[in-house]
Formats: C-alpha cells, sequence, structure tokens
C-alpha cells in the first residue's frame, strides 16, 4: 500500500485476510494505516489529536493562526494525520468551548493564553406576581462578590455579597468579582440592567369598564393612550384606574425611570362591551403564564402537547432532576429568545443522564407562538382560558 509522507509515496506492505467468512478491506486498510502512524481514530481533545493539530498545523513559534490557513495546510501538508470528516472542525469547537483555544474574527489561538482576569455573569429569574428578580451570579476566576445598587459602579468599598443570589426589584446593580487568593487580576465592574414592565387589568363597575395599570418598579411612570396613538409623544400620565370608551380598542402604554424606559409601547387589546377576550387567529401570539409539572411523565406530556403546536419558551425555562438519594441537578434557561421543544428535551436527557433515576420537573414561564390559532389550540388542550392579560399579540 501507498501513501504520501513528507512529498513522497511511502510504500507499506498490507496482506489481506478473512476473519472466519467476512472480508472486511477498509477495516484492515485502517488498521495498517494506523499502525503506520498515518490514519487516527481518537480525535477526541483529550488524545493526541490536539497534540498533533498543535505541532503540525500552526507555524513554528507561532500561537495565532487563521483558522482558513489551518484547514489548508491539513489538506496539502503530506504530514498531516488522516482522521474521519470533520474531526479537525469538532476540535476546534471543543476547544474553543473549553475556552483551551479562543477564536475570534476567523483566527485561533491555541495557547498558552495570558492568565484571565476576574469576571462575573448572570441569571434572571422573576416572580411573574412580583416582579421581582432573583439573579444568579456566577463569578469566574474569583470567589469574593461586591455590589452596588445605589446607581454608583462597584469597587471592593462596596457591599460584601455573602451568597451566590440576590433578589432585586431597582434597574440597575453594579458587580465586581475578586479573586482574594491573588493569582487573578482584578476585572472591570459590570452592571446589570432591569427592565420597566407594565401590567394591565379590566375592571367592571356598574356600566363602566375601568383599566388600571401598573408598573415595576412601581415607582415608574406610566404614559397612556386610548386613541392607538404613540404614548412616547401624545400619552398622559397614569395616576389612577380610568374610564374605557366605547370606542376604544387598544390602550398603549410606555413607563420610564430616571433614564430607563421600556422597550417599547406595550399595547393592550379592548374586547368589546359584553365580549369575551379573543385571541386573533392570524397573529403572532405571547403567553406569559407559568406552567409547572412535578413529574418526569407530566413534563414529557406538556412538551409533546407544545411541541404539536410550534411553541417556543421563553424568558424562564427551569429544569431540575432529582432522585430518591437526594441527587440533584438543575438548568436554568433564560432570554427573551424562545427555544423549540426538541432542544428543550435534549435539555431534559442531558439532566438524565448525570442524574440517575431521577424524576424530572420542569417550570415555565412564556410560550410564543408564530400565529395565534396555535395558541388557542395550547389553551384547548391545557383546558385554560384564554386571559388578556397574559396574552400579547
Amino acid at each position: 500500500m501507498h501513501y504520501p509522507i513528507e512529498g513522497v509515496l511511502t510504500e507499506v506492505p498490507i496482506t489481506f485476510s478473512y476473519s472466519g467468512n467476512e472480508f472486511n478491506g477498509e477495516e484492515q486498510v485502517i488498521t495498517c494505516l494506523t499502525e503506520n502512524f498515518k490514519y487516527i481514530e481518537d480525535t477526541s481533545p483529550d488524545g493526541q489529536f490536539r497534540m498533533l493539530a498543535e505541532e503540525t498545523l500552526w507555524l513554528p513559534n507561532s500561537k495565532e493562526e487563521k483558522w482558513s490557513e489551518i484547514r489548508n495546510r491539513a489538506g496539502m501538508n503530506t504530514s498531516w494525520t488522516w482522521h474521519v470528516k470533520g474531526a479537525l472542525e469538532n476540535l476546534k469547537d471543543e476547544m474553543v468551548k473549553r475556552k483551551q483555544w479562543k477564536e475570534y474574527n476567523g483566527y485561533v489561538n491555541k495557547g498558552p493564553h495570558e492568565k484571565d482576569k476576574t469576571s462575573i455573569r448572570f441569571t434572571e429569574k422573576r416572580d411573574l406576581k412580583t416582579q421581582e428578580v432573583t439573579l444568579g451570579l456566577i463569578v469566574e476566576n474569583g470567589d469574593t462578590i461586591y455590589y452596588d445598587d445605589k446607581g454608583g459602579v462597584a469597587t471592593t468599598n462596596s457591599i460584601k455579597l455573602n451568597l451566590r443570589s440576590l433578589v432585586t426589584s431597582v434597574m440597575e446593580v453594579s458587580f465586581l468579582a475578586v479573586d482574594s487568593t491573588g493569582e487573578f487580576e482584578t476585572g472591570v465592574a459590570k452592571s446589570w440592567s432591569n427592565e420597566i414592565v407594565i401590567k394591565y387589568r379590566l375592571v367592571e363597575e356598574g356600566n363602566k369598564r375601568n383599566c388600571e395599570l401598573n408598573a415595576y418598579p412601581s415607582k415608574a411612570t406610566i404614559r397612556y393612550t386610548i386613541d392607538n396613538t404613540d404614548p412616547d409623544q401624545h400619552g398622559a400620565e397614569y395616576s389612577a384606574p380610568f374610564e374605557i370608551p366605547s370606542t376604544c380598542k387598544v390602550v398603549q402604554a410606555v413607563a420610564s425611570l430616571g433614564q430607563h424606559k421600556s422597550k417599547k409601547p406595550e399595547k393592550f387589546s379592548i374586547p368589546e362591551e359584553g365580549e369575551k377576550f379573543k385571541v386573533e387567529p392570524n397573529r403572532p401570539a405571547s403567553w406569559t403564564f407559568r406552567l409547572s409539572r412535578t413529574t418526569t411523565a407530566e413534563v414529557y406530556d406538556l412538551l409533546d402537547t407544545l411541541q404539536k403546536v410550534n411553541a417556543r419558551l421563553a424568558m424562564i425555562v427551569q429544569i431540575t432532576a432529582m432522585n430518591g438519594q437526594s441527587e440533584c441537578a438543575e438548568l436554568m434557561i433564560t432570554g427573551e429568545e424562545g427555544r423549540n421543544i426538541p432542544k428543550i428535551k435534549d435539555a431534559v436527557s442531558f439532566l438524565q443522564g448525570l442524574v440517575q433515576e431521577a424524576e424530572i420537573s420542569i417550570v415555565i414561564e412564556r410560550c410564543d407562538f408564530d400565529l395565534g390559532s396555535e395558541l388557542i389550540k395550547a389553551l384547548t388542550a391545557l383546558k385554560l382560558p384564554a386571559k388578556a392579560e397574559e396574552i400579547k399579540q
């Protein structure tokens, strides 16, 4: 058998044989190439494949290379070992995920890297009734957190936080992560910003219908309109529930607190007098309602139901796996972008793999739908009513 190495064809003997009554030529070729170090089966980051890539595909004394050049060398350098398709890309993705390689603007740096500074990341869990936010704090390269929730920038003279979470309703909190051992240099303070939430409620009083508006945080100022004009420009300041005229089809509202403003005007559809609220079937819909299930079977039944109507789960999805030996794993997914159900099922399976014989529970805060008709099907399947204060379209 001949194969290229260092610019020339190398010849090695190979004898094909039967194993029992079977002949597998491909397997015997791979075995021969592996024994002569021209093919590698283990392409994981923990084996020799990573070392071979760093030694062969980067230029001498170079830590940073354009990834397209590395791929070209892998295709043209006859000293490079053969491997399954996609192994080099998979290696890069995994090494970047582990932060052992760094990738930016098409370049990959294999290290060694300068020592990272301390940093901090957040997870959010919002109480839909009180609108208080529980911040989960993830410290990297540090062990101590300082915070300032009075409008300043956190320093080592700020309040020291002894927990890894903070419950708050203020608009902005600054955090600073510090390594008390001195091994890692202190990074910059990082701020978390809250969002202003507006809720509405229709109140029947005899023959009148009043609209009640509430903003969270409660100190925020609300401006609203009832004639479908921009509340930023033409809104009246809200001070108390107001009567809705029969001609009003939608209430729009914005809120502000200091330099912070609601992201966009909230639109609350007003049903005709005597008419129950209805979901418009041909418009996108967002349903904010806490769905929770406490057993594995119930979790999968709920996810199956939501998958049939193409729901996407957003804001907060909390999945917990716990068994009888008090082993527990929890995953919290936050953010405005909706996740499709197959990805959520993958997350459930992942937790089941971590905690054997676990019972799964789930909490979902919001479901998004491309069409209101899909939300209608979901409400029907779950035997829940359509409430105006829970649904945006």
